[in-house]
C-alpha cells in the first residue's frame, strides 16, 4: 500500500471515529449520579437511632425494563427473599417499594413497584424491622 492510500485510509478512520454520537460530560453525570456516602451514613444513623435493626443501603444499578435494582452497602446476611424494602430519595421522600428477589454476598436485588417514580442509582433502600 502506498503512503497516499495509507494516509487516506487513516483520515477516513479518524473522521469516522470522531463522528460517533457520544454523550457530553454533563449527560454522563446525569445518567449515573454520584452516591453521597456521607449522606447514606447520616440517614442510616437517623433510622438506627429509632430502631437499631433498620437497614439502609443505596442503589448502585437499575434494570428499569425488569423493574429491578441492586442495593449495596448493607449487611446482606440480614436480608432474605421476600423481605419488603422501601425506597427513598436522599431527602427521605418515599418513591417506591419492593420485595427482595435475590441475596448475594455483596448486594441485594429488589423488584420494585414505583409509586412516585422509579428508583435511580443513588436513591436509598430501607428495610424496616419491627422492634
Amino acid at each position: 500500500m502506498n503512503v497516499r492510500a495509507l494516509s487516506a485510509l487513516l483520515m477516513i478512520l479518524a473522521v469516522a471515529a470522531g463522528c460517533q454520537n457520544q454523550p457530553k460530560p454533563a449527560e454522563q453525570e446525569s445518567m449515573t449520579p454520584a452516591v453521597d456516602t456521607a449522606r447514606v451514613a447520616e440517614v442510616r444513623q437517623m433510622y438506627q437511632q429509632v430502631n437499631a435493626n433498620t437497614r439502609v443501603g443505596y442503589i448502585n444499578a437499575v434494570l428499569a425494563d425488569d423493574q429491578l435494582v441492586s442495593v449495596v452497602d448493607v449487611p446482606t446476611a440480614d436480608f432474605k427473599i421476600g423481605d419488603t424494602v422501601t425506597f427513598v430519595d436522599v431527602d427521605q421522600n418515599p418513591i417506591a417499594s419492593g420485595r427482595v428477589v435475590n441475596v448475594l454476598p455483596d448486594a441485594v436485588h429488589v423488584r420494585y413497584a414505583a409509586t412516585e417514580r422509579a428508583p435511580r442509582v443513588g436513591d436509598l433502600a430501607v428495610k424496616f424491622v419491627r422492634s
